[in-house]
């Protein structure tokens, strides 16, 4: 047999190509989640937050404080702030505003409705349709909505199913939880006396009423028993074990179905569905296969993500105090052609309005009340303002006579927008305070209002004053005045605002590709342009684009004029711009810890970035998911290849590709085109010999060749006229592995060709 027949025959060698989506080329994991006890509740959170939103019916014998004591005594921090004052019903926190204001600042685990005692018997459906339209803001806070279904009056008895009823119909029209205070009403007023539950009023509760509201929420939220837990000094031992009774023989609400925050639909690429219900320590159990789950199905806690990365049809249902709910079920059709997104496409729930950070406090150092922390108070002179500066150290608060004090702060800039804020805490229930910002210019800027008292308890809050300098302003005058006997301030703020702010995400890909777009979520309300940004990990912007004309709420993404090729296991930031006091989706801690969507993960530490200046690499992380995300599309294994041995802006090149790094190009001149280089591991920019098994030999003939392309498809062919191929093996041997494929030629044969056809699909 001709040696120089064999030879030519292996340079006849073919090739064909198809160029496929990269996703199809790899086995993906369906799901990483884990399966948790088949019967057990969650555990009681370490910290609980809730916003108290309603009157006197709240305040009165403080509670919130009665629940808080009773979350210590388990080891639990329950936080809680009050927007309660006298008579207010739910229709004047809408339109008063500090409601709203408070529930849109988020962090809440719950909000707490409570409307007028008269209203629920007299305008149920108005008292409905209030709950419905703030049930609306808290869940966009990715809070939980509690009904405070209050009692009648002590002469008016008969009212109390009405009163109950409401607030049922609202429970089911919200899906939000009931505290069924009003329920076990008449059981706690037999066991100690109807008038006992009251003031002199017969209308606000006495200690032993106000006690056996803490139990009934104390028991809603942790769905535990209230035998044992320590009495108040108002009432007697006898009294307290009669009220814990009767707040555990009221049953509690079965748990309530699921809701998905991804609508049933066809989506591009992995896709996150976050599962919530508003049952308290609830377990959500599901399936992806259509079937109707049970305690032994996988679960996830309140507010767990089930990531899907193929089409599925998800069913959960939620499990509490060892009672199943209905189910939720919805079919997702996963596209996984056009790359994959590492947030998905599902509805954001957390919507933030306020700075993600604070600039320098230009006022200087203080120590602050934020969390709402007690403090040794401090005083200052009765009768007049303290003048100059205040100095403090540690924890430290002022409790004022009637009087006030002032703060000089120099060296302002000119034209310049500025924001000046103090922590306020009244101390009766009709105290107010003006607070007033009057910049020394010409002509002068003076900001004044009254720090609104809002009812009893109170917790530390927030008032902030703006004004913006004229050419001429140097310097600010901070006044404030009490007039009432009690109360205390702290946290003199001042701060120059910022232009805006840039908020980004820090992810990595586990396999190499190329980043095709930008994407972030638009809140309601949100600015009609974005610009978009792409950063290397040292801070140097990559890439940029700019979508304009948006209106609609829910994720946008912007194309890449040229698709940004990545490598494997390299951090990269994007992120987006918004003007100060634009509205933007902030996850609190939704960043914590890390988030995986098949390739793509967010970095597990000092993620959830912003810089206080728009256009600017965001580099502050506080743990915040800011929906800022990407599409990728991984690169099938020869062009990951490719991407090792070519520059991206060879790639980024068409003209190139004949020549350089096409599968056909031959860019060291060596015989071999770039596919078959790949398909033998050799080099495509290095003239190399075919490898020793390939070469011509006497006697029988065989080839040797190591499987080394994941994606190829290798197939050795037999002739022996050149003309009709037969094959003799595909894919013969493992990936990685080497073998040898011999030739069996029919006995009449005069000539034989081997060769070796390797097939892209």
């Amino acid at each position: 047999m001709s040696k120089n027949l064999f030879f030519n025959a292996l340079h006849l060698c073919w090739v064909c190509f198809a160029r496929v989506s990269p996703a199809s080329l790899f086995a993906i994991s369906m799901l990483g989640i884990c399966v948790s006890s088949a019967v057990a509740d969650q555990p009681l959170p370490a910290k609980i937050r809730v916003l108290f939103i309603g009157n006197s019916y709240t305040h009165t014998f403080s509670i919130p404080v009665l629940i808080q004591n009773m979350f210590a005594a388990q080891g639990v921090v329950f936080e809680h702030e009050s927007d309660t004052p006298g008579g207010a019903n739910l229709p004047g926190h809408w339109s008063g505003g500090f409601a709203l204001s408070a529930i849109r600042r988020g962090g809440w685990d719950y909000v707490v409705l409570q409307d007028q005692s008269t209203r629920p018997f007299s305008s149920r459906q108005s008292v409905i349709d209030e709950i419905t339209r703030f049930d609306t803001e808290i869940r966009k806070v990715g809070a939980r909505t509690l009904l405070y279904q209050t009692w009648p009056p002590r002469d008016s008895s008969g009212n109390g199913p009405t009163i109950n009823e409401t607030y049922r119909l609202a429970s089911v029209a919200t899906g939000a939880t009931l505290v069924p205070v009003g329920t076990g009403w008449p059981a706690a007023a037999t066991a100690v006396g109807n008038s006992a539950m009251y003031i002199s009023d017969g209308s606000h509760p006495s200690p032993i009423g106000a006690y056996f509201s803490a139990l009934t929420f104390y028991r809603t939220i942790s769905r535990q028993s209230t035998l044992g837990l320590a009495r108040t000094s108002d009432l007697t031992q006898a009294q307290a074990t009669a009220m814990q009774n009767v707040a555990d023989g009221v049953a509690l609400a079965p748990p309530v179905a699921p809701t998905f925050n991804l609508a049933a639909g066809t989506y591009s690429g992995t896709q996150r569905v976050t599962l919530t219900t508003p049952t308290p320590r609830a377990t959500l159990h599901y399936t992806i296969d259509g079937a109707t789950p049970t305690a032994a199905s996988p679960s996830v806690p309140d507010g767990g993500v089930v990531t899907l990365a193929q089409s599925a049809t998800l069913r959960a249902v939620a499990l509490a105090n060892g009672t199943l709910s209905t189910s939720t079920s919805s079919t997702y059709v996963i596209n996984i052609t056009n790359g994959e997104t590492l947030l998905g496409s599902g509805s954001v729930n957390n919507l933030t309005l306020a700075w993600p950070g604070n600039p320098t406090n230009l006022a200087g150092s203080n120590a602050g009340f934020e969390n709402g922390a007690a403090a040794p108070w401090g005083f200052y002179g009765s009768g007049g303002p303290v003048n100059g500066t205040i100095v403090r150290t540690g924890s430290f608060a002022a409790q004022l006579a009637v009087g006030g004090m002032q703060r000089l702060v120099n060296g302002l800039a000119s034209n310049t927008l500025y924001e000046t804020g103090i922590w306020y805490r009244s101390g009766t229930d009709l105290a107010s305070a003006a607070f007033t910002a009057l910049a020394f210019s010409t002509p002068s800027v003076q900001v004044t209002g009254n720090i609104p008292n809002r009812g009893l308890p109170l917790a530390w809050r927030r008032v902030a004053r703006r004004f913006t300098t004229d050419a001429t302003a140097t310097s600010v005058q901070l006044v404030l005045h009490r007039n009432t006997l009690t109360g205390s301030y702290d946290d003199l703020e001042f701060y120059k605002v910022p232009e805006g702010y840039e908020l980004g995400t820090r992810l990595r890909s586990a396999l190499p590709g190329k980043i095709t777009a930008l994407r972030a979520w638009r809140p309601p309300g949100g600015p009609s342009s974005y610009t978009l940004r792409l950063w290397d990990s040292g801070g140097v912007a990559l890439d940029q684009v700019t979508i304009s004309g948006l209106s609609a709420t829910g994720w946008f993404e912007g194309t890449l004029a040229t698709p940004r090729n990545i490598a494997a296991n390299i951090t990269y930031t994007v992120s987006y711009g918004v003007a100060e006091g634009g509205p933007y989706e902030a996850e609190p801690n939704g960043l914590l810890a890390p988030v995986t969507a098949d390739a793509l993960s967010s970095v597990a530490t000092n993620n959830g970035v912003h810089a206080l200046a728009r256009g600017t690499f965001p580099a502050t992380a506080t743990g915040a998911n800011y929906s800022a995300d990407v599409r990728f599309v991984a690169f099938t294994p020869v062009q990951a290849w490719r991407s090792e041995h070519f520059t991206p802006t060879d790639l980024a090149s068409p003209v190139l590709e004949a020549t350089v790094w096409g599968d056909l190009a031959d860019p060291d001149g060596d015989g071999l085109s770039n596919l078959l280089e790949y398909g033998l591991s050799l080099s495509p920019t290095a003239p190399q010999p075919l490898p020793a098994g390939l070469q011509p030999t006497s006697g029988p003939l065989s080839l040797t060749f190591t499987r080394a392309g994941a994606d190829l498809t290798y197939t050795v062919q037999a002739s022996s006229d050149l003309l009709a191929w037969q094959d003799l093996a595909a894919n013969p041997f493992p990936i990685g592995a080497t073998g040898t494929i011999p030739d069996a030629p029919p006995p009449d044969a005069l000539a034989r060709f081997l060769r070796l056809k390797l097939t892209s699909p």
